[in-house]
């Protein structure tokens, strides 16, 4: 049996009456599954680093988008600003159809896009849903702190500067440049890099950086890579209008140390002089080329004076194993530049196994020292073996996610801050 809807007059079927007390149009009018306050939207978005803002919202934050595309970023201002505001919102699936973009995005006066917002139950039988038109208007402005970038704005700076004058050098400021900059591009913020510029100055490179913290994870990872020196200092920049604390730049300057691998350097309490294997910040690693005995100390040990064999510079002496005489310890070495013989002692640290081996050498107050035939150590049995190798990564995993953040206080959320 049929029924009359008590709101409309329809002829409604009994089942329908039951479920709705009325026609389930009526009830869809009384009872619609979603309103919005505004079917409006009126945001701007930085056509740099692709953020957005609700220009009718008093702060005005500015938000990052998941994707650098204006439609993903009209979608998500869509959800933000308009789905997350309607009550119920989270049981509800939303799709959002575009009937309208303007025909150029990212330059000009307001721009205006037409979309449909359908909202949809999640109901399997009888899913009901509603349709809204919705106008977004958008203006394209630069952010903050892409304004800041724009104009050099930083809070911290990488000084790399060399010591002595060295061939090698130029490739290993290089190699830390680049260091930079890749440990820069896993800490992008908003986007955008944090390098705001890379200036080259007599004796190195000024790379600044926005973020503070930043400055901090690059320069601690460059002190756990190369053999340099680190010395942190700040400058007075400006007063806060806001606290009336004063506001700080943050310099890192990282001066590469003249002691590279190959180098042969004299102890300065017993005036060895020993071949250096690996160098870091904390530690150069040697053998004495006297005895064979493995050394270790720290850099500021030596000055640029303890070098007597400059690696890549100083040319060496080669020979040629004549004759091993084991009987009394020695061995007859022909020069291979000049042809003349000389008898030296067979020290077993050098790896001299067979006649015929090449071995180098240099000298020094007219001694000859001669270099292990295997340049690397180990700590239990001196000289031998593979010389280890430097990490070559530039980036610390641990260190590569976290220490860009903000120095405002408040938890610090990884490589995401921006500095002051």
């Amino acid at each position: 049996m049929n029924r009359f809807c008590p709101v409309c007059s329809k002829t409604v079927s009994i089942d329908e009456i039951k479920k709705y007390t009325t026609c389930k149009a009526c009830y869809d009018k009384e009872h619609p599954l979603f309103t919005l306050e505004k079917p409006s939207l009126f945001i701007q978005i930085c056509p740099n680093c692709m953020r957005y803002r609700n220009i009718e919202e008093d702060d005005k934050a500015w938000n990052v988008p998941e994707a650098k595309v204006y439609k993903e970023v009209w979608m998500q201002a869509i959800y933000h600003f308009l789905v997350t505001k309607i009550p119920g919102h989270e049981k509800l699936d939303f799709f959002i159809d575009f009937k309208h973009e303007p025909g150029v995005l990212d330059s000009g006066r307001k721009k205006v896009v037409w979309l449909e917002l359908t909202g949809r139950e999640r109901d399997e039988n009888e899913p009901r849903e509603v349709t809204v038109t919705v106008q977004l208007k958008y203006s394209v402005g630069t952010c903050n702190e892409c304004a800041q970038k724009r104009v050099g704005y930083h809070n911290s700076v990488i000084q790399l500067r060399t010591a002595m004058k060295r061939a090698e050098n130029d490739a290993i400021i290089e190699q830390m440049r680049r260091d930079v900059e890749l440990l820069a591009a896993r800490a992008e913020f908003h986007g955008t890099t944090q390098v705001t510029s890379i200036e080259t100055v007599p004796g190195g490179v000024d790379i600044k950086l926005v973020s503070k913290k930043l400055g901090k994870v690059i320069a601690r990872q460059l002190r756990k890579k190369y053999c340099v020196e680190v010395k942190e200092s700040f400058k007075l920049v400006g007063i806060d209008k806001e606290t009336g604390a004063g506001q700080t730049r943050q310099f890192f300057g990282i001066r590469l140390l003249p002691f590279l691998a190959g180098d042969v350097l004299l102890l300065p309490k017993s005036g060895e002089p020993c071949l250096v294997l690996r160098t870091t910040s904390a530690m150069l690693h040697l053998v004495s080329l006297a005895t064979g005995r493995i050394e270790h100390a720290k850099p500021d040990t030596f000055t640029e004076e303890s070098i007597v064999f400059q690696s890549g510079k100083d040319i060496l002496v080669q020979f040629q194993v004549i004759s091993l005489n084991k009987a009394d310890g020695t061995m007859n070495l022909m020069d291979l530049a000049t042809f003349e013989e000389r008898v030296e002692n067979l020290r077993p640290w050098l790896g001299i196994d067979a006649e015929g081996t090449t071995i180098t050498g240099f000298f020094f107050a007219d001694i000859l020292y001669l270099l292990p035939v295997a340049l690397g150590v180990d700590d239990d049995h001196g000289a031998g073996g593979t010389a280890p190798s430097d990490d070559s990564s530039g980036v610390d995993d641990d260190d590569a996610g976290t220490g860009a953040g903000d120095e405002r206080g408040g938890e610090d959320p990884g490589i995401t801050g921006s500095g002051e």
